[in-house]
């Protein structure tokens, strides 16, 4: 049992005791609490793109899939790079 009441107040706003073994949600709730509002405010936006990419694709699930996701990530790094590339010449140009 923890002698920290915030983590214990945690664990009764999502309807567990401690000694549970907590689900995927429950544990994802648990470590919300320490995050500060930016922090947040950053998993709002991944959760918004896996959420779309939910509704355009349907469920994803890594176990399953067979893309190659390193060469996926290095794609999507220089599409990445690309967008800031053009938005820096964008700047530059409305200076």
């Amino acid at each position: 049992m923890s002698n920290d009441p915030y983590e214990e107040h945690a664990w009764e706003l999502i309807g567990m005791d401690e000694f549970e073994e907590p689900t995927h949600l429950e544990s994802v709730q648990l470590k919300l609490k320490d995050l500060g509002a930016e922090e947040l405010e950053m998993v709002d936006l991944i959760v918004d793109r896996i959420l779309m990419g939910k509704e355009y694709y349907g469920e994803w699930r890594p176990s399953e899939d067979k893309r190659d996701n390193i060469q996926e990530a290095i794609e999507e790094a220089l599409d990445g790079c690309n967008y800031l590339a053009a938005e820096l010449l964008r700047i530059k140009y409305e200076l």
